[in-house]
């Protein structure tokens, strides 16, 4: 296996000032929005806004736990409560679009996971 193949249970996330950093465990990550060159994470607790692309963290978070739905939304699997056709209910009772282009994709990824 190989380094970037592990489960990583944090990120360190780049905060205001140099060097400053702030360690985030990605079972608490709900959701990741991209605001331009800005990317929000919605953490169970707070909110973290860092200088970054989506597509950054697309590519570096375990794609086991997170699954895009939406050119701006990431979310996570496990905080997912329920979905419809149009919508992702996260367990913290935010609702989030599910976008055309993904909407094939997430499904299949759901059923993959139903019983």
């Amino acid at each position: 296996e190989t380094r970037t193949q592990q489960t990583k249970d944090f990120i360190f996330i780049k905060t205001d000032g140099k060097n400053n950093y702030e360690k985030v465990y990605t079972n608490d990550i709900l959701y990741i929005e991209g605001l331009k060159n800005y990317v929000s994470l919605h953490l169970i607790d707070k909110q973290i806004i860092t200088y970054n692309t989506l597509k950054h963290f697309e590519s570096e978070l375990p794609s086991s736990g997170f699954i895009k739905i939406h050119k701006s939304y990431i979310v996570s699997i496990q905080h997912i409560a329920k979905t419809d056709s149009l919508t992702v209910y996260l367990s913290n009772s935010n609702n989030l679009p599910i976008g055309d282009t993904y909407k094939k994709a997430f499904f299949e990824a759901i059923n993959k996971l139903r019983l």
